[in-house]
């Protein structure tokens, strides 16, 4: 907490709080993601094969889709009450190192938009973030786009 010292040429006269900072955030040590069956993303099946996540599937070649991250899993950590996820990266492998930077797939506030102009099977990264860089977890997306 930081003070506004009101002083006289005697004196201090008043003290008065003005600023609140809690560091609240600090201790966080852990995230955890949960898939939310039912999520109301159609084109969002369950999906545990091979150590996938979920799987995305879209059956027809179009321009974008988008899936509502956010709909799809809940992203927890051990100081749920303050400290919720900040976000999710989009990384090349498990490790979480190397941002993904092609045109394919982008991610912005929990929305993954995924380019359906061509035909793709593979995996997507998902690095769930908190606010302590050392604490993230990356799961493993199946996607299949499919198409003539």
């Amino acid at each position: 907490m930081f003070y506004i010292l009101a002083t006289t040429e005697l004196g201090v006269t008043a003290v008065t709080p003005t600023i609140t900072v809690t560091l609240s955030c600090i201790d966080v040590t852990d995230i955890t993601t949960t898939y939310t069956s039912d999520n109301g993303q159609s084109i969002v099946l369950d999906y545990t094969d091979d150590g996938y996540f979920y799987k995305v599937f879209i059956e027809e070649l179009g321009s974008t889709s988008t899936v509502d991250l956010s709909a799809v899993a809940t992203y927890v950590t051990d100081r749920p009450d303050d400290c919720d996820c900040l976000g999710i990266d989009l990384v090349t492998d498990n490790t979480g190192a190397t941002i993904y930077s092609d045109s394919v797939f982008t991610e912005t506030d929990l929305t993954l938009t995924i380019d359906t102009s061509a035909a793709f099977y593979g995996p997507v990264y998902l690095k769930a973030l908190t606010y302590n860089d050392d604490v993230f977890q990356v799961d493993a997306v199946l996607v299949t786009i499919c198409g003539d």
